[in-house]
């Protein structure tokens, strides 16, 4: 699968823990990106910070400090 050779990509490089949009480009949440968007301005932050909250909470799960 894609995702998975560009997570393997990611643990490869010399930096560990991946960015937003690697992230994002690696699990597919792209395009629930996308589709945020697209979407009425008035729920673009908050769907946009949802999501990155999720990125932030997979990170600490995976990569505590």
């Amino acid at each position: 699968m894609a995702w998975q050779r560009e997570l393997h990509e990611i643990v490869e490089s010399n930096f560990l823990v991946p960015t937003f949009e690697q992230w994002l480009d690696a699990t597919g949440y792209r395009k629930y990106a996308s589709c945020i968007y697209a979407g009425n301005i008035n729920l673009r932050a908050t769907a946009m910070m949802s999501l990155y909250d999720y990125y932030r909470t997979e990170m600490r799960k995976r990569f505590p400090a």
